[in-house]
């Protein structure tokens, strides 16, 4: 997360309020140790807060994405 926040404040200040930025991240990685997918909603949250304007999330699911979308409402 902190690379994601030194990264984006640099941005910030290179491109000014008024430009979107946008992050782009893995829904869940899928492997002992990796992401999971509540981590990821986690930082998405954490995102928002900080005025990431918006996010692509992306990643195979396995089938398993109404499910998991559902849970993030």
């Amino acid at each position: 997360m902190r690379f994601l926040v030194e990264i984006y404040d640099a941005m910030r200040k290179q491109v000014g309020e008024s430009y979107p930025i946008l992050v782009k991240l893995t829904a869940s990685e899928f492997f002992e140790g990796g992401l999971s997918f509540d981590e990821t909603r986690l930082i998405c949250f954490a995102l928002e807060k900080m005025g990431v304007d918006g996010l692509e999330i992306c990643g195979n699911i396995h089938g398993k994405a109404k499910v998991m979308a559902d849970s993030a409402l």
